[in-house]
């Protein structure tokens, strides 16, 4: 059907009609009364009036004597006679009096269009136009004409137009302006509607070039052909403008932007193709809103979505020099934007943006990581302008590092650099992207990928935490720390083996605790709590042990003394002791162990006999509180104040010549060590295999705690014999009585079995038992799940495996299977004969 009466006409609903009296009908002159009633007649007077409508002569016509003729008609039983003529007229009208003038142009408008004989754009755009401005003329003329004579015969359209379901007189008529004036070809080969199309998507592809098009003009032919319909008999016939114009629409923008798409890949830059994929948008909006209609503005935007936005799109995110990865790294923090919103238009999870991104993250890793392995950490700063040699000589001296410092050092060079890079990341993020999911996901996994491709990811946060939490916090106010503590989960969470980190930081968090060197215990707990909040109870579980061994140590040390002081025979020492829950600590930091058997027992040592009955106490009274526990003393930890008192030096002056007495700041195998020399005369020497053999300290720590005690130039209690730094089993020691310091309080160094960085032998056996202790976190799911689910099959076994581990590493799948096999032949699962595919059974 038509799709609605031109301005101007009147809808039949709205007016009233009566049956009309006598007729009279006035063409022109003064008025008569009308006395013949027959068709002919009545169709004589309709015809004329029709034809001065057409000849803008209307002004003399009397509306309600043609309606009363037309009405005549029709209720006479005459309507098909009147609908026929009108048409038979309408038809000989068109051909006559309106293509004529049409065909002339039509001819000149064809040879320069589809014979290209003119090819400047002017010449073609003035012709055009004329074209359509004569096109445009006719059919407005034309439409208002027919409104007029579309109300005049309004009761047949609601009589005989309805019973016998034929089109309305306006449709009726203006279907043969499409036959005669649209459809026609004249003497030419091409239709009006053909030319016309061309003509308008020439004037599109004018406009897209910069030239200016006569907009109200190119809107009333796109009216033209949405007002006409291939077939008014069909309901579902689609108007001229969808079949015809539309189809050429799409093919023009389509060449049009696959051929910008060629030009920008060729020669522009991805702020250029940027800046004219949303300037060529924008036109499109304003052109569709201007002078095409609305509905055809998807197909069209589709089009170019798909030839300027999706098939360069790889090519200019990725593009070296003006790509994501430079505007990144110039901080062009609005073309970012524009970019990501680019992409957000033709694909909502912005795949590419997300893809370049990650990779951006990666390559900035890989510049830290070589950055790390590029700096020498052992190298002192240089000196201060200005500075004498033998100051810098001092300042160089202080300043060199020592190779654990040196790796802490590395380490918190590397964290603070990946949070600073996701500082910047999280920028982008908000202003950039509005802090939008899909792109903070993708963020998330690009620095995943960043920190797990780093072998000692997880060793070198633990070891920034841990300095941190020693000097990092120190004079900061809450809200510092709030930040510093949320930045340290967020690096954990990028960490995928969260149980090797979980193994780095038991042991750095027991020598902070066990030797006080952190700087606030409330803040260690805030942390994991934090933790606990992030990764569950289960992975905090020891971490609140130790705490929580050291709240009860405290306790128990104030009941301790308070017995004793009680007691009938007080000690001579003043002791306080910290219990650690086997399992809870790390074995590590406990001291050195050896195998009996199947199970691995701490080494201890041979306390002296003056330490022993305080020992004694301790275990009475300790079992006295708790039945059924065993107690090993440890003597790799713990501190010990020592009074010792030199002797005065006959012949010598000053503070050689009297006696000194200093109180000792000693770790206890340095307590012991020195204890063997109460018992020997001055001057006499104990050799290191003696001293050994006495004390049973281990190999290892009994040589660190004689050099800090005999190397050391600030406590230097003993002398040993070579004075080299290296100790030998035939090396001698003796007591330093000639030793002299200007401090009355001494701390040793704290000799420790392990050192705060590890050494690579010692992270390859570190990474051996996290290894071990994987297997038999996997044996515990595999039965958890089996003992659920009694029978399962073997790839959703693995599967489910690998999903409740996640939380703590990503499982090898060969390490799954053979962890498996190993509780086949273990009789804790068994396979079931004959099923496919292969399934388990777990056995109680």
């Amino acid at each position: 059907m038509m799709s609605g009466r031109l301005a101007g006409g009147r809808s039949g609903g709205q007016t009233r009609i009566r049956p009309p009296g006598s007729i009279r009908v006035s063409l022109s002159g003064p008025r008569r009364l009308a006395t013949e009633t027959t068709p002919d007649h009545l169709w004589s007077v309709l015809r004329s009036a029709i034809l001065c409508i057409h000849r803008h002569q209307s002004s003399q016509l009397v509306f309600e004597q043609l309606y009363r003729a037309a009405y005549n008609l029709a209720i006479k039983g005459q309507g098909e006679f009147l609908y026929e003529h009108i048409r038979s007229l309408e038809a000989d009208w068109l051909q006559q009096e309106i293509f004529p003038p049409l065909s002339k142009q039509l001819k000149l408008v064809e040879s320069s269009y589809l014979l290209g004989d003119m090819h400047s754009e002017n010449e073609r755009y003035q012709v055009g136009k004329a074209f359509m401005a004569l096109l445009k003329d006719l059919w407005s003329s034309y439409g208002t004409a027919m409104n007029m004579i579309a109300d005049i015969c309004m009761y047949l359209d609601r009589s005989y137009i309805e019973q016998n379901n034929k089109p309305p007189i306006y449709d009726a008529t203006m279907a043969l302006f499409r036959d005669h004036i649209l459809l026609s070809t004249g003497e030419g080969n091409s239709s009006a509607l053909e030319v016309l199309v061309r003509i308008i998507i020439d004037q599109v592809s004018m406009e897209r070039s910069g030239q200016a098009a006569d907009r109200l003009l190119l809107k009333s032919c796109s009216c033209m052909l949405n007002s006409h319909v291939q077939d008014e008999h069909k309901k579902d016939s689609k108007d001229l403008y969808t079949a015809n114009l539309v189809p050429e629409l799409v093919r023009n923008a389509q060449e049009f932007y696959q051929e910008q798409c060629q030009l920008l890949v060729d020669e522009g830059t991805t702020s250029s193709w940027i800046t004219q994929c949303n300037k060529h948008i924008n036109d499109e909006i304003e052109r569709y809103n201007t002078y095409l209609y609305e509905s055809t503005l998807p197909v069209v935007i589709d089009v170019l979505h798909e030839s300027l936005i999706r098939k360069p799109l790889a090519h200019f995110v990725d593009l070296e020099s003006s790509g994501l990865h430079a505007m990144i790294d110039n901080g062009r923090f609005d073309e970012i934007r524009q970019l990501y919103e680019l992409e957000s238009r033709i694909d909502p999870k912005a795949c590419q943006f997300n893809r370049a991104l990650q990779e951006k993250i990666v390559d900035m890793g890989k510049a830290i990581e070589k950055t790390l392995n590029e700096t020498d950490f052992s190298a002192p700063p240089p000196p201060k302008p200005g500075a004498d040699d033998g100051v810098a000589a001092s300042e160089t001296k202080q300043q060199s590092l020592t190779a654990a410092a040196r790796q802490t050092a590395a380490a918190m060079m590397w964290v603070s650099q990946v949070l600073e890079l996701e500082s910047q990341f999280s920028e982008i993020v908000m202003r950039c992207c509005d802090g939008k999911a899909h792109i903070d996901n993708a963020v998330n996994k690009g620095f995943m990928n960043l920190v797990n491709r780093f072998q000692r990811s997880a060793e070198f946060v633990s070891l920034y935490i841990d300095e941190s939490f020693r000097k990092g916090i120190r004079g900061k106010e809450e809200p510092e720390i709030e930040a510093l503590l949320e930045q340290m989960i967020k690096v954990i969470r990028y960490i995928d083996q969260k149980d090797l980190f979980e193994r780095y930081y038991q042991k750095h968090l027991a020598r902070r605790l066990l030797y006080k060197k952190s700087e606030s215990s409330d803040i260690e707990q805030l942390m994991i709590s934090r933790m606990k909040r992030e990764f569950g109870n289960n992975y905090t579980s020891k971490f609140e042990s130790m705490f929580h061994d050291l709240d009860l140590s405290q306790g128990l040390t104030a009941k301790y003394r308070e017995s004793i002081a009680l007691s009938e025979t007080p000690s001579d020492f003043e002791m306080s002791v910290t219990i650690l829950t086997h399992g809870a600590w790390p074995a590590d930091i406990l001291g050195q162990t050896k195998r009996v058997g199947k199970e691995e027992k701490l080494i201890t040592c041979n306390w002296p006999a003056s330490i022993k009955p305080a020992i004694e106490k301790v275990n009475q009274f300790y079992l006295s509180q708790h039945s059924g526990r065993t107690l090993s003393w440890v003597g790799a930890l713990g501190e010990a104040d020592v009074i010792c008192t030199f002797p005065a030096i006959p012949g010598k002056s000053g503070q050689l010549g009297r006696e000194r007495r200093y109180e000792l700041h000693v770790p206890v195998y340095g307590m012991i060590v020195l204890d063997l020399f109460n018992d020997i005369p001055h001057g006499q020497a104990r050799t290191f295999d003696e001293i050994f053999e006495q004390t049973s300290i281990p190999h290892s720590d009994l040589v660190r705690t004689l050099l800090s005690l005999s190397a050391a130039p600030k406590c230097r209690m003993l002398l040993k014999d070579p004075a080299t730094k290296n100790v030998k089993s035939s090396d001698k020691f003796s007591f330093n009585t000639a030793f002299v310091s200007k401090n009355m309080r001494i701390k040793a160094p704290v000799v420790t079995a392990t050192a705060k960085v590890e050494t690579d032998v010692e992270r390859k056996a570190t990474e051996l038992k996290n290894d071990l202790s994987r297997a038999y976190f996997i044996d515990a799911t595999i039965v958890r799940i089996m003992k659920q689910r009694k029978e399962l099959a073997h790839a959703p076994l693995v599967s489910e495996i690998i999903k409740q581990m996640t939380s703590r590493f990503t499982p090898d799948i060969a390490q799954v299977k053979k962890r498996i096999e190993d509780l086949l032949a273990r009789d804790y699962l068994e396979r079931i004969e004959d099923v496919e595919p292969a399934t388990y059974r777990y056995l109680a």
